[in-house]
């Protein structure tokens, strides 16, 4: 199975802070619970099929929740010097997928 999500690779903006600007850039990280104990870690945020990128093999038929969790992380920059941003922002998507049985073709 194919999984994706429609966010950015990174997410720029300028916020201006008591009369200055600073830049701030962020870029997302990604964490994939399969709903069958399995895990998988990336910067990416997939594709659709079939470039893919992130893809599972369910081993048995069934409901499964999958959870993602995005972590933003990122830096700041003022007049020239970046900074790491300290703290983190979380989004969390959960969706259900069920997975049908399916024949099998053994091939030599």
């Amino acid at each position: 199975m194919y999984f994706w999500c429609d966010i950015p690779s990174q997410f720029d903006t300028k916020v201006s802070i008591v009369g200055e600007v600073i830049d701030v850039a962020m870029r997302p990280s990604f964490v994939w619970s399969f709903g069958d104990g399995s895990f998988y870690a990336t910067i990416s945020s997939g594709s659709p099929f079939p470039k893919g990128g992130i893809t599972h093999t369910y081993r048995k038929s069934g409901r499964y929740l999958v959870l993602l969790v995005i972590t933003w992380g990122g830096l700041w920059t003022f007049d020239g010097v970046s900074r790491a941003i300290t703290g983190e922002i979380h989004q969390t998507s959960i969706s259900i997928v069920d997975i049908a049985p399916a024949p099998t073709l053994v091939t030599k």
